[in-house]
């Protein structure tokens, strides 16, 4: 039986000077700090690339940081092609990515 990898806290400030703890598992922080490397937003297979993980993994991933509030998904046809955007979100679901 495989073991899920222990959760990473995250301490994070929030605009009223409270700590809210936001726990992430090791491969949700690697997608999130990806995530936030690119000048404007980034795609599942960029954070693939980038983390060295499969793309199946990061797709589940970002659904799971979609649902915790600290990821946003964007879908949008570019020249008949459909992109998915994603960017990282703070607490307060303002984009941090490349910003």
């Amino acid at each position: 039986m495989h073991k899920l990898p222990d959760a990473v806290i995250y301490i994070i400030e929030t605009n009223k000077g409270n700590k809210q703890m936001t726990n992430f598992t090791e491969l949700e922080t690697k997608v999130y700090e990806a995530a936030q490397n690119d000048d404007y937003s980034s795609s599942a297979k960029e954070i693939a690339e980038e983390t060295g993980l499969d793309i199946k993994t990061v797709k589940g991933v970002i659904g799971s940081l979609v649902k915790k509030g600290r990821m946003e998904v964007e879908e949008e046809e570019r020249g008949g092609t459909i992109f998915k955007d994603v960017w990282a979100v703070d607490e307060d679901g303002e984009i941090i990515s490349g910003y």
